[in-house]
């Protein structure tokens, strides 16, 4: 099976190629539906998964500040934008009418280090790369306006470094992990904790200790894909990918790679990677679509809770006791939770798949808690059919729903009652202590 599998990466490996001249020197950007834009030192190459248009000279020179090299520019994805940013003295760039445009005014950072770049809701933001007493939680927004970096007051408990952290952001929470700190006099030491910055209330909060263990994973890969929950990274060392997500809190890494070494990788879609590389005869630049890999966990945690960790080493027993009896409350009362995704209902330990007409239903009672007798009509109204055949439909549905439901999950999910406001009406009502959740498709 391995073997089958190799032999088709290969294949599609060597399926698109361009070749670019001898140079180091390019940035490659995802751009919607596959696209690719791949910029260079006098031009830029777009394509997409299928072909590699050819080379396209800018509109204007690059004229990036201090000497910058277009590689060395970090790249923030945000839903309608690519920023470049220069990691070293934030100026904030976009590729835009086939040039590379400076967007700010502002001055020069002066930090010892990059800052954390990210967007969230279609602003930019940083975070850190100082080490000044009562400077180490430094926020800042661009602002599009004014074309500078306005400073943001945060509260809480803040990290006293960020230097080649790994960050995620999951909802409204940026996590901040396996960073570093810098002394006055520039030595580093490893933030032993987590930390969290609520971009709704910019408030930090202090989270449980990194695993050590990934220190034998992680070793400061230069070339990352970052965009908000995704992070992933070249194992330079290893030719393999990582991918940390502290979603799931757990950090991944391929089964299988390249044979060649990398200079830099984006994502296209779930399936396929665009990864550029130096030939080994010319020295020549070159590009190529390759499958995404698979991934196997290798770190089954990136942040463990540090007070049940000292619980568990101070007393064992009951801690065992205490986790055991707060697992059978916490699985009684999960029991009662539902999450209707598409048209699997499931609370976590089984699932029941439903027909069209009974996820009509069950989305009814999820929104509104009570479904009236005529609800339940119209969802299996059929014109073409008696009054009292479409009342027969409707009580073999809501029948046939309240007998799977207790066959898979055996209990009652909903009640048949008189309908409170009006006692003229039958209405089916959502158990106590029941809650449906809906899952959003995504898109």
């Amino acid at each position: 099976m391995k073997l089958y599998k190799y032999i088709f990466i290969l294949t599609v490996f060597a399926s698109l190629q361009f070749n670019y001249g001898q140079t180091t020197n390019h940035l490659l950007l995802r751009q919607p539906n596959n696209q690719f834009i791949v910029l260079l030192d006098t031009g830029y190459i777009s394509g997409n998964s299928n072909k590699i248009y050819d080379l396209k000279k800018y509109s204007e020179p690059v004229k990036l500040e201090s000497g910058l090299k277009i590689n060395q520019l970090k790249t923030v994805y945000s839903e309608k934008e690519v920023f470049l940013v220069d990691p070293n003295e934030g100026h904030v760039y976009i590729f835009e009418d086939e040039k590379i445009k400076r967007l700010d005014n502002d001055y020069r950072f002066v930090y010892p280090y990059p800052p954390i770049f990210f967007s969230f809701n279609e602003s930019l933001y940083l975070v850190g790369g100082n080490f000044e007493i009562n400077e180490y939680n430094t926020v800042k927004r661009f602002n599009f306006k004014t074309k500078r970096w306005d400073n943001i007051k945060t509260n809480g408990f803040y990290p006293k470094g960020t230097k080649e952290a790994i960050f995620n952001i999951v909802d409204d929470l940026l996590w901040i992990y396996n960073a570093n700190s810098l002394n006055e006099e520039l030595n580093e030491k490893p933030v032993l904790n987590a930390y969290s910055l609520d971009l709704i209330n910019f408030e930090w909060k202090k989270q449980g200790v990194v695993n050590p263990a990934l220190n034998n994973f992680w070793s400061k890969a230069n070339n990352t894909y970052v965009n908000n929950d995704v992070y992933m990274a070249h194992d330079k060392a290893n030719n393999r990918l990582l991918r940390f997500n502290i979603l799931k809190n757990s950090l991944e890494s391929s089964l299988f790679l390249f044979n060649r070494a990398i200079e830099n990788f984006i994502p296209l879609n779930e399936r396929q990677l665009l990864v550029s590389f130096l030939s080994t005869e010319k020295k020549e630049l070159k590009l190529e679509v390759v499958p995404q890999i698979s991934f196997l966990e290798k770190v089954t945690y990136l942040v463990r809770n540090q007070e049940v960790f000292k619980i568990l080493q101070k007393n064992l027993f009951y801690a065992i006791v205490f986790f055991f009896l707060f697992g059978m409350l916490t699985l009684s009362y999960l029991r009662k939770i539902f999450v209707l995704n598409d048209n699997i209902l499931t609370n976590g330990i089984k699932q029941l798949i439903l027909e069209d007409d009974e996820v009509e239903f069950i989305t009814y009672l999820a929104k509104r808690k009570v479904v009236l007798n005529d609800d339940v009509l119209k969802i299996v109204h059929n014109p073409t059919r008696t009054y009292d055949a479409n009342i027969k439909r409707k009580n073999n549905l809501v029948s046939k729903v309240n007998r799977k439901i207790r066959k898979t999950f055996k209990m009652r999910l909903f009640s048949q009652e008189r309908y409170r406001e009006d006692m003229r009406q039958t209405a089916f009502y959502l158990g106590k202590g029941f809650v449906i959740k809906l899952k959003k498709k995504e898109s």
